[in-house]
């Protein structure tokens, strides 16, 4: 234990003098470059968690809340709404419950009203009440165009900008191309039912599905399907994240077992394929980032060895052994490593996201913020220490199996 201990004493002398020793534009230089490799772990693992996490909370603020109660197996509707919604909202944690009817309605626009150009087109609607709404969705927020349904709405109709057909959609060929605020077009139910809408709204959230989609207050469905105190979906809202199963379970407890209660991550089957695709392209990049690390420290060494040629075989001539000459290059490495952590982390912290906050990305998704998690910071960091030691520690072996001789003779 004691020649252990001592023979990194020793190592760690080597390196230390072969790094205050050497040329102080190339440890700069090296450092940097260290520094750089850290930050492109870092830089592409925060861009696709921050996208991850811009999908998913579209997905939880737009679409389904932390929880989706849907009918049991043999309903079409849930009952008893009312008192369900009373109960959960009553609930420590629970922000709200809103209980909406879903249908997909058939949407005509006649721009000249003379029957020779009818843009028509099928799109998922939501009739909604909009003070439980309020609680539960973000929907509201991002009207760009009108304002959104109030309580006392009929015969007014909102419209996500795909549907429309305005606004910068990517989908403009499937959309009514071109409805305005103030616009009437005619919505068909499922049952048949014909009605005449005004367009009071447009929004624009860039989620992947909520654009596609039409929002009615919930009198005009239940005038058109003459049904009352029933629902075909409910979103709960949690005050934290991450809390479904625990929510699912007490909802549950509550006595409510007639329906079909499920997360938000089970409900997303589409979205969830997005970020677990972009989960796979951040690790398969960052595996190539460590190679590259990896790659950098060995250039780096190498030429370190191949200089130093006659002195690793005079410290060999004099008894050194090999092994305090490879740790001793590892030392090195790891020295570069480190300082490319701690000097990416600052510039990570006190630059880059504080840059990205101000002006996040403006992605097809959303706008989208730099996102660090504690798991891909300790992968980044783990992985550049892990690709310096292999890249410090395959030059110097090299270098030292060498013999005597030709080491100092070259």
């Amino acid at each position: 234990m004691k020649e252990l201990v001592n023979n990194l004493r020793i190592s760690l002398f080597l390196a230390y003098r072969g790094i205050v020793r050497g040329n102080i534009g190339t440890i700069l230089m090296t450092i940097m470059m260290m520094v750089l490799a850290f930050l492109n772990l870092v830089f592409l693992s925060s861009i696709f968690t921050g996208i991850s996490k811009a999908i998913d909370s579209q997905a939880i603020n737009m679409m389904y809340g932390n929880i989706l109660i849907k009918p049991g197996k043999d309903d079409f509707y849930i009952k008893d709404v009312a008192n369900k919604i009373r109960l959960i909202s009553g609930l420590p944690g629970v922000v709200g419950a809103s209980s909406h009817y879903v249908d997909s309605l058939y949407i005509e626009f006649d721009p000249e009203q003379d029957g020779l150009d009818v843009k028509s087109g099928n799109w998922i609607t939501k009739a909604v009440n909009i003070n439980e709404d309020r609680l539960v969705s973000n929907v509201s927020d991002y009207i760009v165009e009108g304002r959104f349904l109030d309580e006392n709405s009929r015969d007014e109709i909102v419209l996500g900008r795909d549907v429309a057909g305005t606004h910068g959609t990517d989908k403009y060929n499937s959309s009514l191309k071109g409805v305005k605020v103030g616009d009437k077009v005619y919505a068909t139910f499922s049952n048949g039912i014909r009605r005449e809408y005004r367009v009071v709204g447009i929004f624009m959230s860039k989620s992947l599905f909520a654009d596609s989609m039409i929002y009615i207050s919930k009198n005009e469905y239940q005038s058109a399907y003459r049904v009352n105190g029933v629902a075909n979906e409910i979103a709960v809202k949690l005050d934290q994240d991450n809390l479904e199963e625990k929510y699912i379970k007490i909802i549950k407890s509550l006595g409510i077992d007639d329906v079909d209660i499920k997360s938000w991550r089970e409900v997303n089957e589409l979205g969830g394929g997005i970020t677990n695709s972009f989960t796979m392209i951040k690790g398969m990049l960052s595996a190539i980032g460590m190679l590259v690390a990896a790659v950098t420290i060995f250039i780096i060494i190498f030429v370190s060895v191949v200089n130093r040629r006659k002195q690793i075989g005079i410290m060999k001539a004099i008894g050194m052994q090999e092994e305090i000459i490879i740790i001793s290059y590892i030392w090195q490495s790891l020295f570069y490593a480190l300082c490319g952590v701690v000097f990416g982390l600052i510039i990570m912290y006190k630059a880059i996201i504080p840059i990205f906050v101000t002006y996040p990305l403006d992605f097809p998704v959303g706008y989208v913020s730099l996102v660090l998690s504690n798991n891909d910071l300790w992968t980044a960091s783990i992985g550049l220490i892990a690709s310096a030691f292999i890249g410090g520690l395959i030059p110097s072996l090299m270098g030292v199996k060498e013999s005597i001789l030709k080491l100092i003779w070259g």
